[in-house]
């Protein structure tokens, strides 16, 4: 039962860990990352589609993405598509290729980044937080329905405490090494 019970747990932590990585990787730091496109969406036939279903991307150096139009009547909705996110970025066009310049994030536009990064690395421990206590209540309840005994109870909030611990230091660690990407200069 509790093999069961705490792979469930660990399941749910590495879920907000996943969560939390995916979303800071859309934080710019200066270098091209397709993944910072991720969220925007292309008017396609009367369809909103995400960018990748429109062309493919790559990012051929440090400071370019390149996107590789499928469609050549695409490339105004792409261009308007990404010139009107919240990203501040200019693309231009040679007739088959999007390029993208990644301009270098002013010091200002850093910290920027990192009280966005310390926000959503926040979020992510209140995640665990959170489940942790609806892992605990459930432990609870288990133990009221006479299903495990308090010693039980006892032990294993001990070990989700444990579990909490481990993957609050993930976060911590990953939002640091993100943090030391963004103040590069």
């Amino acid at each position: 039962m509790f093999n069961t019970f705490f792979s469930r747990l660990e399941e749910e932590f590495k879920k907000t860990l996943i969560h939390f990585e995916t979303t800071i990787q859309t934080l710019r730091t200066g270098r091209a990352h397709i993944s910072v496109l991720d969220n925007i969406l292309v008017n396609s036939y009367d369809n909103m589609v995400p960018l990748d279903q429109v062309g493919s991307l790559s990012a051929p150096d440090a400071q370019t993405i390149a996107i590789s139009v499928w469609d050549k009547s695409m490339i105004a909705p792409i261009m308007n598509a990404i010139r009107e996110s919240d990203l501040g970025l200019n693309p231009t066009n040679d007739s088959t290729l999007i390029r993208i310049p990644m301009p270098r994030p002013t010091e200002e536009r850093r910290l920027e980044l990192t009280k966005t990064l310390d926000k959503y690395a926040e979020e992510s421990r209140i995640s665990l937080r959170h489940t942790r206590q609806n892992f605990i209540n459930e432990l609870k309840r288990l133990e009221k329905d006479k299903e495990i005994s308090e010693d039980d109870r006892k032990v294993s909030e001990k070990e989700i405490q444990s579990l909490l611990e481990k993957h609050s230091s993930l976060i911590e660690e990953k939002s640091k090494e993100k943090k030391t990407d963004i103040m590069q200069v």
